[in-house]
């Protein structure tokens, strides 16, 4: 055929024979198809300890960096533990002086009772007698006439020239008798002894001196006559009324 010595002689178009062998990139004349294999400058002794030395001092960096950073998180933790102890100290400390200043308004309080309760009892023992060294033993009827008709009971209380004291004394007392529903129909010794009892306590808590007075017999007296002034008011009272009911009585006849 014609031509064909032609195309036996046109070299081949794969890789070599050789190429093969020797393990080499083939070649691409034309530019198209896999790119060739990239080749790398090998690494001299010298190189190596370089990189190592730059990696080594990377890492004393960031290690010291690190260390730097743990000291600085701990200075902050000292510093909240500090806080936190410091925060416990002021509350244990406010609250022992709470406590001390509730104590010492205790103290206060303790003291300020036992002053007024010294002043009481000092006072009382001043505006109180001792029953036992200065009774007034009650006089005798003739005793009593010759003092005079007028002004006897306020003599024999030792209130002679102290009337007003007197007067207080009578108007605590029929008032008394009121107050604890004494029977104003009766004579004093038929009087429930329970009341009388209550009667005579009040009027010596109301006027310490009627406690001079052996068996309450000034208070008794007074008692007496205001359940004497008592039934005579009642007994006029009752005459005025009949009186004047027989004079409606007679005006009608």
């Amino acid at each position: 055929m014609p031509g064909s010595n032609d195309c036996k002689n046109l070299p081949p178009t794969g890789p070599s024979t050789a190429a093969k062998k020797n393990g080499a990139a083939p070649s691409n004349p034309t530019g198209r198809g896999p790119t060739a294999a990239k080749t790398t400058t090998p690494m001299t002794p010298g190189s190596k300890g370089s990189n190592k030395n730059l990696m080594k001092q990377v890492l004393q960096e960031k290690n010291t960096k690190l260390k730097d950073e743990n000291s600085r998180l701990k200075g902050t933790e000292n510093l909240l533990t500090m806080g936190i102890a410091n925060t416990k100290q002021f509350f244990r400390a406010a609250k022992i002086l709470q406590l001390e200043e509730v104590e010492h308004a205790a103290k206060l309080a303790v003291a300020e009772a036992e002053a007024a309760r010294k002043v009481a009892e000092e006072k009382i023992k001043n505006s109180r007698v001792d029953p036992m060294h200065e009774l007034i033993q009650k006089p005798t009827t003739a005793e009593m006439k010759d003092s005079g008709s007028r002004g006897r009971l306020l003599k024999a209380m030792k209130l002679k020239n102290n009337k007003a004291e007197y007067l207080a004394i009578q108007t605590t007392v029929h008032k008394l008798c009121s107050r604890i529903d004494l029977d104003f129909k009766v004579l004093y010794n038929a009087q429930p002894t329970s009341s009388l009892t209550k009667l005579f306590k009040l009027a010596q808590w109301n006027h310490p001196h009627l406690e001079k007075f052996q068996n309450d017999w000034a208070t008794v007296e007074l008692v007496k006559q205001f359940l004497q002034n008592k039934q005579k008011a009642n007994k006029k009272q009752k005459t005025t009324q009949m009186e004047k009911w027989e004079k409606e009585v007679v005006s009608v006849r």
